[in-house]
């Protein structure tokens, strides 16, 4: 490829990369850490962590639970990390809107999702002001209107999960040293009453923590239907946070972020790569629901392969690959359709099997890696470190929620 066709095909990512969803937005992060600094800086990679094992998570059907933290910077105040330094958090916000804006005047049904992303500017700013020991509380509930009007397809090609029409709580608060812990919770059969319930429990209780406000909704739906309910979700089901989860199934993990490694120094085009990446966060995917229905976390129990011998470590991905594989195949067969994070990915037709698309040369060259290549990257909803909450949910009466910094923590991060 010569100096021209590169900059051409920059150009072409970098727009492809402007939208509200893009698969291929941590593969890009990699390539550019790999262009510009030859290696893989640390913080970029804890970035494309917490990111893509969120899309997993959201495309669970369990509630899930999040922890971020936003650093401060003197200068810029919240950041996140971005093209190997901290970016502007609000910064980026700001970007997401204005590409809400473009996608809307292609799509006027798209709309709403303008006005959406205006609350999300104001809440940056509103975090931004915050002082120490201060916290603010909202929602982001799911469009209802536009579901009635517009129907279930668009909104879920949007990320809307319709299916348990699902909205969020969130809390943020200002710590001593500065960073913002930003939590969100996912509550299903959004209920405009139950989100204002949540509101006012806020509002009247100063100490009033994620699960106070989870609890309020819950407490309102039991108030309208009768029905006991944990985030809006059947109280009898006994689910753990996705979020927890996905992360306990380690080594799953570790093959798909190794995965997505090497598909960031392969120096495949941009299509194919696009391609392989959609249908690896598809299959990883479908294997952690099956992993999910048989309640268990996948294979090794160990937190490390450092005392693994490399012979065990490469038969282990294999059958992980193979696993992953066979969950793919299944999940198209079935339909299924991985809903998250603004976005959907849906598996391939029967002929177009997954053992072709890694069965291929692209990520091999012997050692699975094929060089490196120039890329851009997309602005993103920040560096969110992600922290759990590390104590279990107990039961309280009529199936409330047992914060974990009241009852059962097991760690400093709650």
């Amino acid at each position: 490829m010569n100096t021209a066709e590169l900059h051409q095909e920059q150009n072409r990512q970098t727009f492809e990369s402007e939208k509200t969803f893009d698969v291929m937005a941590s593969v890009q992060m990699l390539r550019y850490d790999i262009e510009k600094f030859g290696a893989i800086l640390p913080e970029t990679m804890q970035r494309v962590y917490d990111e893509e094992l969120t899309l997993i998570a959201e495309g669970i059907d369990r509630h899930s639970y999040t922890k971020f933290s936003l650093k401060n910077d003197e200068n810029q105040g919240l950041v996140f990390f971005n093209k190997g330094k901290w970016s502007s958090y609000t910064g980026s916000v700001i970007n997401g809107h204005v590409v809400a804006k473009r996608e809307a005047e292609s799509d006027y049904r798209k709309n709403f999702y303008v006005d959406m992303t205006t609350q999300d500017i104001e809440k940056a700013y509103a975090m931004q002001g915050l002082e120490v020991g201060e916290f603010i509380s909202w929602y982001s509930a799911f469009p209802e209107k536009e579901y009635q009007e517009y129907g279930a397809e668009l909104l879920t090609d949007m990320g809307f999960k319709v299916d348990r029409k699902m909205g969020f709580l969130y809390r943020a608060e200002k710590q001593l040293d500065g960073t913002v812990t930003l939590e969100s919770h996912s509550v299903d059969d959004s209920n405009l009453a139950a989100f204002e319930a949540a509101m006012l429990e806020s509002e009247l209780n100063p100490a009033a923590s994620i699960t106070d406000l989870v609890n309020a909704y819950d407490d309102n739906l039991y108030d309208q239907t009768g029905n006991e309910t944990v985030a809006g979700r059947d109280s009898g089901n006994n689910e753990e946070n996705a979020w927890e989860f996905v992360q306990q199934n380690k080594p799953l993990v570790n093959y798909y972020l190794d995965k997505i490694k090497e598909l960031a120094y392969s120096a495949a085009s941009y299509e194919d790569l696009y391609d392989e990446k959609e249908q690896l966060t598809f299959g990883v995917w479908a294997r952690i629901k099956e992993l999910l229905s048989e309640s268990v976390p996948t294979g090794l129990t160990r937190t490390s392969t450092a005392d693994m011998n490399y012979d065990f470590v490469a038969t282990h991905n294999m059958q992980i690959e193979q696993q992953v594989n066979r969950a793919f195949r299944s999940a198209s067969q079935r339909g299924d359709v991985l809903v998250g994070c603004g976005g959907t990915i849906k598996g391939k037709s029967a002929e177009e099997t997954f053992d072709s698309i890694f069965g291929s040369d692209v990520l091999s060259n012997g050692n699975g890696l094929k060089g490196k290549e120039d890329d851009e990257e997309t602005d993103q909803f920040g560096s969110l470190s992600f922290q759990c909450e590390n104590g279990h949910r107990n039961r309280r009466p009529r199936g409330k929620l047992i914060d974990c910094r009241v009852k059962g923590c097991k760690g400093a991060s709650c």
